[in-house]
């Protein structure tokens, strides 16, 4: 491999490298939701919860803290899920042809 063709694949991965730290910055910005019976819940797309809703009036027993926990972790975890899925998404397009060199890099 030639010193030309080496130093072009650097340049490359340092552009990659400045992509994925924008993107992270980014994406520690973006935002998903997701619902469940009467919780909703935010989480940023770098998958940390940011916030939780609960509708009292969608509830059928405002006092059934056993339904109230489970819809909040089924809308925990689809919002996470979501955040993944997007971490995922946008990490790829950042990495572009080195995303087959480092796979799981997001």
């Amino acid at each position: 491999m030639s010193i030309r063709i080496l130093g072009r694949m650097m340049r490359k991965l340092q552009d990659a490298r400045s992509k994925v730290d924008e993107l992270r910055v980014e994406l520690t910005a973006r935002r998903v939701e997701a619902e469940c019976g009467a919780v909703k819940v935010v989480a940023s797309c770098n998958k940390q919860l940011v916030s939780m809703e609960v509708d009292r009036e969608s509830l059928s027993d405002p006092l059934d803290m056993v339904e109230l926990k489970k819809s909040f972790l089924a809308a925990s975890n689809e919002a996470l899920e979501k955040a993944e899925k997007e971490l995922k998404e946008e990490g790829k397009k950042a990495l572009g042809e080195f995303e087959t060199i480092l796979p799981g890099l997001f």
